[in-house]
């Protein structure tokens, strides 16, 4: 794993506690699709960040796909959504590269290998 992609339905500058490249969708052009921002981040071997299912979904669809985390606390005021994704992320990074998805919700983290 290289880095991160944040999609564009998550705040572009999350500081997240990790060593990896961070980039928002922005990196790859201006309103990307979700076929583009998949292909960026399978290319350059990133983690796609979304609140959006459909990623979820397209891991079933494609081999190899990239890996995503799944971010499904639906809506929590920023500052609350940012605090549980920063305290999450490093049990959600140990489970990289094994995990192809990961399920983040309130209460847990959900992995699939």
């Amino acid at each position: 794993m290289n880095g991160i992609v944040i999609d564009e339905n998550l705040p572009r500058k999350l500081n997240l506690p990790t060593g990896l490249i961070v980039k928002s969708t922005r990196a790859i052009g201006s309103n990307p699709t979700d076929s583009e921002i998949w292909e960026y981040a399978k290319a350059r071997g990133f983690v796609i960040l979304t609140k959006d299912a459909d990623f979820s979904h397209r891991i079933a669809i494609s081999e190899p796909p990239p890996w995503v985390v799944h971010v499904r606390v639906g809506n929590l005021p920023l500052k609350e959504f940012i605090d549980l994704l920063r305290k999450s992320w490093p049990k959600i990074e140990c489970h990289f590269p094994e995990a192809k998805l990961i399920d983040l919700y309130r209460e847990r983290i959900n992995v699939v290998i």
